[in-house]
């Protein structure tokens, strides 16, 4: 299982503009995944990784390597890791 992978490799969890599968398996063991729905198929011989620590772009989003993340089920929010630590202060004063 690749959220079990991740996991072993210090992943902290996965954002997917796809779906993912065996999600009571993943929940188990309590890694988060944010996918755009749920489906059967695996993604063997399907999907390959292309690039890794690369920025990407979705939904007119951009997020970097250092961003900070936070994610729930209604959604995603990037913060620009230049902007982290002041956003973070802000939301603690609140």
């Amino acid at each position: 299982m690749l959220s079990t992978a991740a996991r072993v490799k210090k992943i902290n969890g996965a954002i997917m503009d796809g779906f993912a599968k065996d999600v009571q398996q993943i929940k188990k063991i309590g890694f988060p995944v944010y996918a755009a729905g749920i489906a059967p198929l695996d993604s063997k011989v399907r999907g390959k990784v292309i690039e890794v620590d690369v920025s990407v772009e979705r939904a007119s989003v951009r997020a970097c390597l250092g961003d900070v993340i936070f994610s729930d089920a209604d959604g995603c929010v990037a913060i620009p890791k230049q902007i982290s630590l002041k956003s973070f202060l802000v939301v603690l004063k609140n």
